[in-house]
């Protein structure tokens, strides 16, 4: 019995680096009468968790396009509120595990707290390297490709950092079912997984399931 246990155990393949399109935080908020962002905050936290017991070492998430800046103001001014919030948070934690990286093609759109606070996060925890974690915000794809000469390598002039690997997985909730601009140069053969679950209402269970789904995937890389 345990032998059998153990060759299903074996079949679950972990990617090395997963990156996730966490949609669904405004139809969520809204379904349960709430306001703010602090449940998606708490969903991104529980997922890191259980990619560190997965053993997980790289997560990408993209928390806010440079499309987004084309929503309305006050849903601007929430987001980057409780974006500021978190990372007062996350600096005044003892951050043991994750080292924070933050990619931006945009970054003067952000104010200066909040760029002061992300440089301060990844500076305090750049000896960090039980899981490095990738926060996308006021990133398009676009943006990157037009600002990289592209007589060049894109991948070392391009924002994201040239030593990240490429995700071996993409997740996005809530069931929309498109990449949004997302690092297109860096998904070449990155496998594609869409869930219907909103992004705070995924736990264990939904990113297991992703787990198992990418496990049966057959990675051939253009073979």
């Amino acid at each position: 019995m345990l032998s059998c246990l153990l060759k299903n155990e074996e079949k679950v393949a972990v990617p090395k680096h997963m990156a996730v399109i966490p949609d669904g935080n405004r139809r969520f908020a809204r379904l349960n009468k709430l306001k703010g962002v602090e449940h998606s905050k708490r969903s991104l936290e529980n997922l890191l968790e259980w990619c560190i017991n997965k053993n997980i070492r790289e997560l990408s998430v993209f928390a806010w396009s440079s499309e987004n800046w084309s929503r309305p103001q006050e849903e601007i001014d929430t987001f980057m509120d409780n974006f500021l919030v978190s990372l007062d948070e996350w600096l005044q934690k003892e951050q043991q595990n994750i080292r924070f990286i933050f990619v931006s093609s945009s970054p003067h759109r952000l104010n200066s707290d909040i760029r002061k606070k992300m440089y301060d996060l990844s500076l305090f925890t750049q000896e960090n390297t039980k899981i490095t974690l990738y926060i996308y915000v006021s990133y398009g794809f676009t943006e990157d490709i037009c600002q990289a000469d592209m007589c060049h390598d894109f991948k070392r002039q391009s924002v994201v950092p040239s030593w990240a690997s490429n995700p071996d997985v993409l997740i996005r909730t809530s069931g929309e079912q498109r990449l949004s601009n997302f690092c297109l140069w860096h998904l070449t053969y990155t496998e594609l997984i869409f869930v219907d679950t909103l992004f705070p209402a995924c736990d264990e269970t939904t990113w297991d399931m992703c787990l198992d789904i990418f496990s049966k995937r057959s990675r051939r890389h253009g073979k």
